[in-house]
């Protein structure tokens, strides 16, 4: 019979997990969280590719993210197999640039919509940030696309 301690950790660890569900369940092809050790060496502008003149347009060119911000993103998402396309809006707004993790150097990017990249040749890995914490890190935070 278990003890006290082990049944009130296992109670802890099922309201976390409570917890994060209510904040947006993963679906089950997620990796889970990216690699503790990432470090941003550049943060480029953001690059705006829909109609001009659209008023997404103007809030893409304001858009910025610090170093900070971008390793907080990373920091706050989820891993996943393959892009996360279905739980997130697509914008054709993102930041893009550098960073280093587990020895390798990849290329990120961001999308407006939570969604990230980072790529190194021919490998790609896929990210999603949608908890509460990365709305002012987005232009259009993950709403588990409830139309309301």
């Amino acid at each position: 019979m278990p003890d006290r301690k082990g049944i009130a950790v296992r109670g802890l660890a099922i309201a976390v997990l409570v917890a994060a569900c209510a904040a947006g369940c993963m679906p089950p092809d997620s990796m889970g969280n990216i690699p503790e050790r990432v470090r941003i060496i550049d943060v480029g502008e953001p690059r705006y590719g829909g109609e001009p003149g659209d008023p997404l347009e103007a809030a893409c060119h304001e858009w910025r993210l610090s170093a900070q911000q971008v390793a907080e993103f990373f920091r706050l998402g989820q891993q996943y197999e393959q892009p996360p396309y279905a739980g997130f809006y697509q914008l054709p707004c993102s930041i893009s640039g550098k960073l280093r993790s587990e020895g390798v150097t990849w290329d990120f990017t961001i999308g407006g919509g939570g969604t990230a990249t980072w790529s190194n040749g021919g490998q790609a890995r896929h990210f999603g940030c949608s908890v509460e914490a990365c709305e002012p890190l987005v232009l259009l935070p993950a709403d588990g696309m409830d139309p309301q």
